[in-house]
Parts: C-alpha cells; structure tokens; sequence
C-alpha cells in the first residue's frame, strides 16, 4: 500500500454543499498513481462516509485507498458536549459493529486503514486511563480479527495529541498513525511520536497541516487556530512567519503545507478540500521549491 504525498480529508467533502463538485474532485484525485482518502463516522453525522460511498461505487477499487475511524460518533441529539458533541465506544461490539457500518456505508469491499479515533486525554480527562484500557482490550483485538478476516488491511490511531498517539503505539501493535495539527509550522512538539515509529516501522500521516486555517489564512480577522479564533499571541507568531514568506515571494500556504516532510518524512499530508480548484492548488504548493534560507527563518521562529 502506497500513500499519496497529498490525500484528500473528507470531513469537508461531506460537508460541500454540490454533490457534482465533489465528484469531479474525487475522480481527478483517482486519475493519480496513488489516491486516499480519509473519513470518520463522526464526520457530519456519518453523512462523510454515505456521500463518500456513493462517489466511490463509480471507481474502480484499484484507484484508491480509503481510511475511516473507530470509537468516536456523534452523540444523540441533546447529548455530548464540545465544539462536536460526540459518543465514545472502544469496546469490542462497538468496534465492530462501526467497521461493519462503515464499510455497508462506503460500499468499497475493504478499508486500507481503520484508526481507532481520538483516544486521548483532551476528550476523556480524567477517564482517559479506562478508555485507553477499554481499546487494548476491545477495539484494538477486535481490528486485528477484523484484519485477519480480510475486512481492513492495516490498524492504526488518530488523534490531535502526540502524547496520546505515542502512548498507545507502545502498548499495541499499529501500523499507521494520523496526527492532526501537532506537527505543523506552528506545533513542533512531536519528534518523540516520529521517532517511535521510525523506530517500529509504523507510517505517520500528518493531518491538519493549516491549524484549521490560521496557517492558510495568515492571521486576518478570525483566523482560526485547532477549531477556535487564534488568540493574539498565535496572530503575532503567523504575522512574522507570512512576513518571512512574503520576504521570499513564497506563499505561506506552501510552507505549511511542505513543512511536516521535510521535518519528519510523513507518509502522506492529510488535507480537506471544498472544490477540485483547492485540491490542484494545494498539489502546486506542495511541487514548489522553496529556498533553505527561509525554512531557516521559519524554524528560527
């Protein structure tokens, strides 16, 4: 299995409102040597992986990779709490009764990846040790049966924290791992997750590479930053950084985008897009050539 440099995050694709705009995206995608895409029953109520699915049943299956997650959904109307008020599940008949939906719902035979989703201390607090507990005993044993069984091809974890990530590649046997947002221009506290799997041989998929948006955006009015408005202090550290850019005619965008290659060797940069137009931009940004006096600038910064 071989990861795109750049794959294709369809939470947002859920969430475009033309569904002939999403297609058109997803078949110049296919037409690459190697295409994947990622998404999660969480994602717009499970509508990611239904849309996705319906796409999908006019490609052939050798054209592409598909991911999806495990252990998180979104709560009932009137439940859960946060920015996506959500569900959690890591036992056994969860995890397989969601493999099970996921793949009715996406219609594509058999996943290439299966991340067991947002296993960490930000979502779980003080009950993070009985849900990580609660995986290496369900979810994790049952994906690997799952595995066995021809259902998906490779184990992995999701998660927008490091730590979590690294904690549960040392207590279970993965394969891939996606960090969301903590291996950016702008988080760059992740070398002991990245060494870990060099280490063990596990691919990392770098997902989030803009902060959800600051680093696309530069720091105008709103920006935001891991799904909230970016406070002051993170405006400032993006105003110096575009101003670096700007001093060499280089986009911000590019170097976000090519930064957590060219520091940690990722298997694929994991990016939403609203329309084809995006997609083929962000493919120029990550083809430019930037000059090494800037990236030095950048981590000065």
């Amino acid at each position: 299995m071989t990861f795109p440099p750049l794959s294709i995050g369809c939470g947002t694709v859920a969430l475009t409102a033309e569904q002939d705009a999403v297609r058109t995206l997803i078949a110049e995608a296919a037409q690459q040597d190697a295409c994947h895409f990622d998404t999660a029953p969480l994602y717009a109520g499970g509508e990611s992986e239904a849309r996705l699915g319906e796409i999908l049943r006019d490609v052939p299956r050798n054209r592409y990779t598909i991911s999806t997650k495990t252990g998180r959904y979104p709560a009932p109307p009137g439940q859960g709490h946060g920015v996506i008020p959500s569900r959690f599940d890591y036992g056994a008949t969860g995890t397989r009764a969601s493999i099970e939906t996921s793949l009715e719902r996406l219609g594509c035979g058999h996943l290439d990846v299966a991340f067991v989703h947002d296993l960490d201390k930000k979502q779980h607090g003080s009950d993070y040790a009985d849900r990580r507990q609660q995986a290496l005993d369900g979810a994790i044993p049952v994906l690997a049966a799952l595995k066995d069984e021809g259902k998906l091809r490779r184990i992995g974890v999701a998660s927008m924290e490091w730590q979590a990530c690294l904690d549960l590649v040392e207590r279970a046997e993965l394969e891939v791992v996606m960090l969301a947002g903590g291996a950016t221009l702008l988080d760059r506290e992740s070398d002991p997750l990245f060494e870990a799997c060099r280490n063990r041989g596990i691919e990392v998929l770098v997902a989030s590479p803009f902060n959800s948006g600051i680093l696309a955006t530069g720091p105008v009015p709103g920006a935001r930053y891991r799904y909230t408005e970016a406070p002051q202090e993170v405006r400032d550290r993006v105003a110096r950084m575009q101003r670096a850019c700007e001093r060499y005619d280089v986009p911000l965008a590019a170097a976000a985008l090519q930064y957590p290659g060219r520091r940690h060797g990722i298997a694929s940069l994991v990016v939403g897009h609203n329309s084809i137009s995006e997609y083929r931009q962000n493919r120029e940004l990550l083809a430019l050539t930037l000059p090494e006096v800037l990236w030095q600038e950048l981590e000065d910064l």
